[in-house]
């Protein structure tokens, strides 16, 4: 008999969250904050495109050429503030920024990367072939007018799947003032803390 996994209260009212506002496209969109090589914070909007399996780790796709990569790299300290206007609810995950681009050396990584890949669209995929993002414009810039890479092929260099392996948790149920921290112990142990709102 296989040994189901639990996962943790605050896991589970993040995906009662998002299954109460699937009908909602921009229930999947947070804003990752990453820290600048000067230590200011950096913040931008990115999509929500699952859980790792087996884990409680958030993932996001992104292009290498952005600038939180080499963030990442330098200090992978990062946070999420996701809220959820139906239910007046308030996430914010901060944890340890992975990015997983063609040189990563863990395998199960990689395979998390291409099935990433596998699972956007071609319209999607097509932007990992645009010009450098953040780059001064030229004017000579053009799109590429060739179609998409296929999912069937393997992820392009510039694309990288980004993991939030999270640490802390921020819960904050506006309209009922209810709010919890929780906080990672050790690897699947979780302290739950009540607090003011």
């Amino acid at each position: 008999m296989m040994a189901t996994k639990t996962f943790p209260t605050w896991r589970a009212k993040l995906q009662a969250s998002l299954q109460k506002h699937e009908n909602l496209v921009f229930s999947k969109y947070f804003q990752l904050a990453t820290i600048k090589p000067d230590g200011r914070p950096a913040n931008r909007t990115v999509v929500f495109r699952g859980f790792l399996d087996g884990t409680n780790d958030i993932t996001f796709v992104t292009d290498k050429r952005y600038n939180k990569v080499a963030e990442a790299a330098q200090n992978p300290a990062a946070e999420v503030a996701w809220y959820f206007t139906e239910s007046r609810e308030q996430y914010r995950l901060s944890g340890l920024l992975t990015v997983v681009g063609p040189e990563h050396k863990s395998q199960a990584l990689q395979d998390a990367r291409a099935a990433a890949w596998r699972s956007m669209s071609d319209k999607a995929r097509a932007q990992y072939l645009w010009p450098a993002p953040g780059a001064p414009k030229t004017g000579k810039e053009e799109l590429p007018q060739q179609p998409p890479p296929s999912a069937d092929q393997p992820p392009l260099p510039t694309f990288c799947l980004s993991v939030l392996s999270i640490q802390e948790v921020d819960y904050y149920q506006t309209s009922d003032q209810v709010r919890y921290k929780y906080s990672l112990v050790d690897t699947d142990s979780w302290q739950e803390l009540e607090l003011n709102a």
